[in-house]
């Protein structure tokens, strides 16, 4: 009687799991730089006071609370279309950016990890 193949060890799944992503990543890459070969990566927003001309790089914090009807508006509609209130804000960021810079398209850079 012959004993069932052996399972791959953890360390050999990571070296597969490794080289698979790599490959992977290089897709992955190649995918988006051809997308966003043409895509806007500045805002012409209107400012309120002029820019400097060396910028500090010293941030601001403006603390504001929303209200609760916004809120539970908010969660209905990401329920709505099956979706999180994070994607929901990030759409209202996107359209309010393009009213306010008079662009058609919005670049964003959202992190996805761990959503």
């Amino acid at each position: 009687m012959a004993c069932p193949p052996a399972a791959p060890q953890q360390v050999e799944y990571a070296h597969w799991q490794a080289a698979h992503q790599e490959a992977t990543d290089g897709r992955r890459t190649d995918y988006w730089l051809e997308e966003l070969a043409d895509a806007p990566f500045t805002l012409e927003l209107p400012l309120g006071r002029p820019r400097p001309d060396v910028l500090s790089g010293r941030g601001g914090v403006i603390r504001f609370t929303v209200p609760a009807e916004v809120r539970i508006a908010v969660e209905g509609l990401a329920a709505r279309r099956s979706t999180t209130p994070f994607v929901v804000a990030a759409a209202a960021l996107g359209r309010l950016l393009t009213t306010k810079a008079e662009q058609d398209d919005v670049v964003m850079n959202i992190s996805y990890a761990g959503r």
